[in-house]
C-alpha cells in the first residue's frame, strides 16, 4: 500500500460506518490546547474582554500553533486553590462583590486602574504564576482542518486523550507494509470506490470522504459482508507485481500426539465458511475419509456435540458430513493456482447470484 499511501497517513477511527480516515500528510499541522482565562494585552481593566478557556468546548481550546502568539497576552490564571478568595480580598476596598465566583468577575465591565495591577500581581505571584510564553507548556496534538460546503471542519489526532475526536491510533505504518494483490474498482456518483485485498488476506473498500477529496475513508470489508460481496458491481484491475514479504512461518503442532487416533468427531462443512478461507488467503484444505472417500470439512466437533458458532459468519448453509476417527483426518495445502482458480470461482458465483 506504499504508493497508494504516499504522501498521506491513515488512523484507526471510531465510527459506525467505517474503520480509517486518510489525510494528506502534508497539511496536518500542529495544536495547541489552551486552558485558563487568559488576558490580552490591553485588556487587564475589562474582564468581560477576559477569554474563559475553562467553558469553552473541547475543540475550540484547541488552536493552531502556528497563529497563535503568546506576546499578544498580558497574563493568564487558573481557578486554583485559594484564588477566588484572594481575588476577592483585592476587590473588597473597591466594593465590588464576586461571591466567590469567577464569572461575576467576568461580568465586570471596567476595573480601576489599581484594581487591575493588584490582579496581575496576583496572577503573576509565584503562588499562582502560569507562563504561556514556555512552549513546554503547551499540551499538542495533530490535527487536520479544510473548508466543505462553507464550514470549516476539523480532525484531531490526540488518540484517546481528547474526548472531541473520534481517532484512537495513527496505523501508517501497518498499512505501509503492506502489498496490493487484488485491485477492483467502479465508479459512483460522487467518486470512484476501490476495493483491495492485501497479501495478508485482509480486504478493504478505499474512496474520498468528500466531492472534494480533502479525506479519504477506508472500510473492513470482512464477515458475511466479504462471503457475498458483489463481484459483478466492479471491475477488476491490473495491479503491479510488487516484492510481497515473506509469510510468518506458521506453528504447526502435530496433535496426533496428543489425542488417540480411534478419538470420534462429528464433521460439518459451510461453503460459507469455505469461501471466507479462501478469500482470506488460508490454504489449508481439511479432509476427512468418510464413506469411502475423502470429504472436505469445516468444523469438528466432539462426537455428539453441537457445531460452535462462528465469529465471523452464520454459517446457516453447514450441513453434516458424517463421523469420523481422528485417525481419519488429513490436511491439504493449496497452491498458489489453485488458490488462484478458487477465487475466480467465488468471483464467478458472484456474476451467476446477480444474473438470476
Amino acid at each position: 500500500m506504499e504508493i497508494l499511501l504516499d504522501g498521506k497517513r491513515i488512523f484507526e477511527v471510531e465510527n459506525p460506518n467505517y474503520e480509517y480516515v486518510v489525510f494528506p500528510a502534508e497539511k496536518i499541522q500542529t495544536y495547541i490546547q489552551l486552558n485558563g482565562y487568559l488576558i490580552k494585552k490591553g485588556d487587564l481593566q475589562y474582564p468581560e474582554k477576559w477569554i474563559n478557556m475553562e467553558d469553552a468546548s473541547d475543540m475550540d481550546r484547541l488552536v493552531l500553533e502556528s497563529s497563535f502568539n503568546p506576546d499578544e497576552y498580558e497574563c493568564l490564571f487558573f481557578d486554583d486553590l485559594g484564588l477566588k478568595e484572594a481575588i476577592q480580598k483585592i476587590l473588597s476596598p473597591y466594593n465590588i462583590q464576586i461571591d466567590n465566583d469567577i464569572k461575576k468577575l467576568l461580568s465586570i465591565n471596567e476595573l480601576p486602574l489599581k484594581a487591575a495591577l493588584e490582579l496581575k500581581e496576583l496572577f503573576t505571584s509565584e503562588k499562582y504564576a502560569n507562563d504561556y510564553s514556555n512552549p513546554l507548556d503547551f499540551a499538542r496534538y495533530e490535527g487536520y482542518e479544510f473548508e466543505c460546503n462553507g464550514k470549516i471542519k476539523k480532525w484531531f489526532i490526540g488518540e484517546e486523550e481528547l474526548p472531541c475526536t473520534p481517532i484512537t491510533y495513527d496505523t501508517t505504518r501497518r498499512f505501509v507494509n503492506m502489498c496490493i494483490v487484488e485491485t477492483y474498482y467502479k465508479e459512483t456518483k460522487n467518486h470512484t470506490e476501490h476495493v483491495f485485498k492485501t497479501h495478508t488476506g485482509e480486504w478493504y473498500r478505499y474512496y474520498a470522504g468528500d466531492i472534494k477529496n480533502n479525506f479519504w475513508i477506508m472500510e473492513d470489508i470482512e464477515g458475511e459482508e466479504l462471503v457475498s460481496f458483489p463481484f459483478y458491481l466492479y471491475t477488476l484491475q491490473e495491479t503491479i507485481p510488487r516484492q510481497i514479504p515473506e509469510k510468518e512461518k506458521e506453528i504447526k503442532i502435530d496433535w496426533s500426539k496428543f489425542i488417540e487416533k480411534e478419538t470420534a468427531y462429528d464433521f460439518y462443512y459451510s461453503e460459507k465458511e469455505f469461501t471466507l478461507r479462501i478469500l482470506h488467503n488460508k490454504t489449508w484444505n481439511d479432509l476427512v475419509y468418510i464413506d469411502g472417500e475423502w470429504k472436505r470439512f469445516t468444523k469438528k466437533v466432539s462426537k455428539g456435540e453441537k457445531p460452535f458458532e462462528s465469529w465471523d459468519i452464520n454459517c446457516d448453509d453447514e450441513i453434516f458430513i458424517g463421523s469420523a476417527t481422528f485417525g481419519d483426518i488429513k490436511e491439504e495445502e493449496f497452491t498458489e493456482q489453485q488458490l488462484d482458480q478458487l477465487c475466480a470461482e467465488i468471483r464467478e458465483r458472484s456474476y451467476d447470484r446477480a444474473s438470476k
